[in-house]
Order: structure tokens, then C-alpha cells, then sequence
């Protein structure tokens, strides 16, 4: 055997022992413990203006995970200044519940603002650390804006008073059960809408004695027409209240049904309706 013949040989085996050292086999790795990998994005979130403040904007994006067994999470932040000065300082907030690849915005020009999203690639099951970790990509920096004052003038109705009763607000498509509840406008008169021809309306509760608001967590909100059983479509919940969208001005009567909490029998609350 020549020494070329020899050395080859001495080569091959030096390749076999390393791939077999390395969990490789046939010169290809298995599919466990890869080299974990950025997601892709592959539709970047764009900025949006807005034309009407009644009509809620949306900004999305869409990624792609490294491997196909990854799995991808989403977090939204706010860009947010904390100081001014020849050096601003910025800080960026993530956003409470907001956790997929759209972003929907429903208290403008409130919102107004910077955004950007935080997308993750967790590798799948099979993949343990060093390559297990995780990666991170971030959208490009987008901006929310519109014009400074509603086309729809707003109106905030007169805060109305109401006390909490004990037991079930009844039953509806809306709400299952309560602990407790409050009607207001309960004699059937209604609450008049915004006469300049409002189709929206944003509700808000708060505890009189301790001027604290409740989230939309601790309660749900419906509405009627006087003492019709109909539940106006309520388009969704913000963390502070509830939006409600009807076809043209109504006298409402609005229930709170506490789902999340009991508040005591008697305790005052305050209505808040934003028409717009």
C-alpha cells in the first residue's frame, strides 16, 4: 500500500470518528441541535394615519420562524419619552395582552405614538441549549397618528350614579352570570345619545368614594334600547372600558354585571360615555 493510499484511509477514519463524536451521521446532522437561527420578518408593520377617530386602525406584521418546528411569540412595545434635554431618554414599554402579530388601537388620538414589535423564535422540543436558545428580531419602528381633534365631535355625557345590587344581573349573549350588578337608567327612560349623530360609544365605570376606574376585566358591560331584550354589538374591551357601535342614536339603558369581583352591596359607582 502506497503511502497516498495509506494516508486517505487515515483521513476517512479521522472524519468518521469526528462525525460520530459530533451526533452527525452520513456527513448530515440530525435535526436535533441545530444552530438556533433568527425568525424572519417577512411583512414589516407600516405606519398609519387617521382619517376618523371613530374607526379603529390596525398595524400588523408577519414572520416567519427558523426551522418549522420553531414556534414564534409576539410582544408590542410603546416608545415612550421619559426625559427631555440635549439628550432625550426613551423608554420602551411593552403593552399589556398585546401578544400576537396584530396590534389594534381603539382609544385614538390617546394612542398616538411609537411602536415596534418584539418576535421570538423558541426552538422546538427536541433542542436543548447551546443551540436550544432563543432569538429575537424586531420590526422596523412605526408610527400611529391622525388629526388632533375628532371629526366626530365627542361628547361625554353627564356622569351618572349608580349603586351595586347583589345577586345575577341576569343572563345574555354577552354575560353567563354576575355576582352583582348595576342598572342604569333601570326605569326604562334610557340615557339620550349624543345628538350630533353619534355611532360610538366608549364606557367607562369608576368607584366614586375611591376615584379608582375598573378595568374591563372585573366587569362586562351591555346596553339596550329602554327596556328591549336586544345587546348592541360591543366591537371590544380596552383595559379600561368597553366600546359599543350602533347604527344611529339610541336611548340606552346600560348593565354592569361584576363578573371579576363583588363589589359590596351599595357601593356607588360612575358611569363615564365618551359618544363620538
Amino acid at each position: 500500500m502506497s503511502k497516498h493510499v495509506a494516508r486517505f484511509f487515515l483521513l476517512a477514519a479521522g472524519a468518521s470518528w469526528a462525525a460520530f463524536q459530533s451526533g452527525c451521521c452520513t456527513g448530515r446532522c440530525p435535526e436535533t441541535g441545530y444552530e438556533a437561527g433568527l425568525p424572519t420578518i417577512l411583512t414589516q408593520p407600516v405606519d398609519k394615519c387617521a382619517t376618523n377617530i371613530g374607526e379603529p386602525l390596525k398595524i400588523a406584521v408577519q414572520a416567519a420562524p427558523y426551522r418549522p418546528d420553531d414556534q414564534l411569540t409576539y410582544q408590542w412595545f410603546k416608545l415612550e419619552a421619559v426625559a427631555c434635554g440635549e439628550e432625550p431618554v426613551t423608554n420602551e414599554s411593552p403593552l399589556t395582552d398585546r401578544t400576537n402579530n396584530v396590534l389594534e388601537f381603539l382609544r385614538l388620538p390617546d394612542d398616538y405614538g411609537l411602536y415596534f414589535c418584539e418576535i421570538l423564535d423558541h426552538p422546538g422540543a427536541n433542542n436543548r441549549p447551546p443551540f436550544g436558545a432563543i432569538r429575537e428580531s424586531r420590526s422596523r419602528l412605526v408610527s400611529v397618528s391622525g388629526p388632533a381633534e375628532k371629526i366626530h365631535a365627542e361628547m361625554l355625557t353627564v356622569p351618572v350614579i349608580g349603586s351595586v345590587l347583589a345577586g345575577n344581573g341576569g343572563q345574555n349573549s354577552c354575560v353567563s352570570s354576575s355576582r352583582a350588578y348595576v342598572v342604569f337608567a333601570g326605569d326604562g327612560s334610557g340615557i339620550p345619545a349624543d345628538p350630533a349623530n353619534a355611532t360610538h360609544c366608549m364606557l367607562t365605570l369608576t368607584n366614586l368614594t375611591t376615584g379608582v376606574g375598573y378595568t374591563s376585566s372585573n366587569y362586562k358591560a351591555t346596553a339596550n334600547e329602554g327596556n328591549k331584550p336586544y345587546d348592541f354589538l360591543c366591537v371590544g374591551a380596552t383595559n379600561n372600558g368597553y366600546l359599543f357601535s350602533f347604527s344611529q342614536p339610541q336611548k340606552l339603558v346600560f348593565t354592569i354585571s361584576f363578573t371579576g369581583i363583588t363589589p359590596p352591596a351599595g357601593t356607588k359607582v360612575i358611569l363615564g360615555l365618551h359618544w363620538y
